[in-house]
């Protein structure tokens, strides 16, 4: 388990549709897309040739939108990362639909409530600055280093390589030591230093209304 990361779970939390920022599955291309506004525009204009309550309803009527029809079977929940001003929903259907029905939802200003479980994502500042204390890391593209693995192997340079899900990148983790002080130092000379990118998200995540708007509801916290 990771200290950093926090996984924070609320059961049965209402958001309205208009609040969703984004999807997680779909057999479109998501990443495409800024906003669900331009995916439906691309992906199914024919969905929103009509702007009308009627429509709305066919839209939501949807089976796979599982949040609706089928809440109590369904995985089906809202995300919040806690360094992104957004909320998203983590589905296993019904994208295109619901995506319409959002569009056309505030194009009306139609209130539509949905339920679900929401999990967020959090960091911890306090084991983040631990963490900095005595490890830096860097984000390199897959095999950057291959060659020189063997030399680090060999000397007394001290460090942990993890390869990332998808394998198009890699994470060095090195000991903040008398030893590796030099090799730090080259490296936050040439590549992502992972440790300011999580200081960056630390940063957004004190200032994610999103998220505020979340802890103001669950005050217990």
């Amino acid at each position: 388990m990771n200290p950093i990361f926090e996984t924070q779970i609320y059961t049965q939390y209402q958001v309205d549709l208009s609040m969703l920022s984004g999807f997680s599955n779909s057999k479109s291309p998501l990443q495409e897309f800024q906003t669900i506004e331009a995916f439906v525009e691309k992906q199914c204009p024919s969905y929103i040739s009509e702007i009308s309550a009627q429509r709305l309803e066919a839209m939501l009527a949807h089976r796979e939108i599982r949040i609706i029809h089928s809440p109590n079977t369904s995985t089906d929940e809202f995300v919040v990362f806690a360094w992104l001003d957004k909320l998203f929903i983590s589905n296993t259907g019904g994208s295109h639909h619901l995506a319409a029905a959002h569009y056309i939802a505030k194009q009306l200003n139609y209130a539509v409530p949905l339920i679900a479980n929401l999990r967020c994502y959090v960091l911890d500042e306090h084991y983040f600055k631990i963490f900095h204390q005595h490890y830096a890391a860097f984000v390199l593209p897959r095999a950057e280093l291959d060659d020189a693995i063997q030399y680090f192997e060999q000397s007394n340079i001290r460090f942990i390589k993890l390869v990332e899900r998808h394998k198009e990148l890699e994470i060095f983790f090195f000991a903040r030591s008398t030893d590796n002080h030099k090799i730090i130092s080259i490296f936050e000379e040439k590549y992502r230093s992972l440790n300011e990118m999580i200081s960056w998200c630390v940063a957004k995540q004190a200032h994610n209304v999103v998220l505020q708007q979340i802890l103001s509801k669950n005050s217990c916290l």
